[in-house]
């Protein structure tokens, strides 16, 4: 199972480890991806997803989490499927999971006040999709997301207020992570061609 440390990143002491001590582990995650994501200050709690393993395992910590050595926790009721990517909203409202097993993909929304998916809000994208890594996509407008398609060498953009998947911009190569520039105006993506190479893709969609 992977193990969860928190580290004080003020400190330039050795060993910069808080009280949690082992690390946490994270029951279920076996061998499988982890990801990790902070909701905004105030609220500052992790989140985490066990992409694999245990099927779509989503916690929130609680605010105990970098001084109590079993702190507590919210588990989101499972979906039962594999999830992919962990992105936070700008407001710490919503947390969005991609589901690429679902008939067709989605982006699924998690309700951080009522600890839920809100299966209602998910958005689906165009069936065939193969949706590998998730990015959102911030500026003074409404949040985006910004969602490669592995196999078809696509990024596509989300819109979520109102909610509409825009066009696809075409790739050269197979995408497996993207990230957006601070304002939205680019959205950085990583393909991989044998070697590993980067690509900026303009955020054409910012109105």
């Amino acid at each position: 199972n992977a193990k969860l440390s928190v580290l004080d990143a003020s400190s330039t002491a050795s060993p910069p480890l808080k009280p949690v001590n082992p690390p946490l582990a994270l029951t279920g995650s076996g061998t499988g991806d982890v990801c990790l994501a902070v909701l905004p200050a105030p609220d500052n709690r992790v989140v985490t997803l066990m992409a694999k393993g245990q099927p779509d395992q989503v916690i929130i910590w609680g605010t105990d989490l970098d001084t109590a050595a079993s702190p507590t926790k919210a588990t989101i009721p499972s979906l039962g499927r594999e999830l992919r990517g962990l992105v936070v909203g700008s407001d710490g409202k919503q947390a969005y999971v991609l589901d690429p097993t679902a008939a067709p993909p989605q982006a699924q929304v998690v309700d951080i006040a009522t600890k839920a998916f809100k299966a209602a809000a998910a958005v689906s994208l165009p069936a065939g999709t193969a949706p590998h890594a998730l990015a959102i996509v911030r500026s003074t407008g409404p949040d985006l997301l910004a969602v490669v398609d592995k196999n078809n060498k696509k990024l596509y953009l989300i819109s979520l207020n109102p909610v509409n998947v825009l066009p696809p911009v075409a790739l050269d190569h197979n995408p497996v992570a993207a990230v957006a520039s601070p304002g939205g105006q680019w959205a950085y993506v990583l393909e991989i061609e044998g070697a590993t190479a980067i690509e900026g893709v303009p955020h054409w969609y910012v109105v």
